[in-house]
């Protein structure tokens, strides 16, 4: 068996004897700035740029949820500020209906007095409550 030096970096071999100053040549011409001792680069780890790009995307992805969750908050915030009065429940107009969740159209049904019952899906509810109002007005 012959005796053999290897790159760390790509697993090139080089046999012995000579194998120090190939080595040398190899590191010299291939990975230029790099020693023998250098470890093989781990392939697993993102690079420095992927890394950086990951975290922009998901700042700008809080982002963005921040925001959604604050026009969240300042709907329910308007649809609290009906029981105040009486009047601003009808100022939801037919889009923002469209843009409500479940609990929000329940609760704005509620103080509106329109029947839910055999509403299935948020559709269900804008139509139950568009046409309480058309009853109503």
């Amino acid at each position: 068996m012959t005796a053999s030096e290897k790159c760390k970096l790509c697993g090139a071999r080089f046999d012995v004897p000579g194998a120090v100053g190939d080595l040398d040549d190899h590191m010299k011409n291939f990975h230029p700035g790099k020693s023998k001792s250098d470890k093989a680069p781990d392939t697993d780890l993102p690079t420095p740029d992927e890394a950086v790009e990951a975290l922009r995307s998901a700042i700008d992805q809080i982002s963005t949820l921040e925001t959604e969750n604050a026009e969240l908050r300042a709907e329910i915030e308007q649809l609290k500020g009906s029981d105040k009065d009486d009047d601003s429940a009808g100022n939801v107009t037919d889009e923002e209906l469209r843009k409500l969740t479940k609990p929000q159209l329940e609760e704005l049904a509620a103080k509106e007095g329109a029947d839910l019952s055999g509403a299935k899906t948020n559709a269900d509810r804008v139509d139950a409550i568009r046409k309480h109002r058309s009853a109503t007005s």
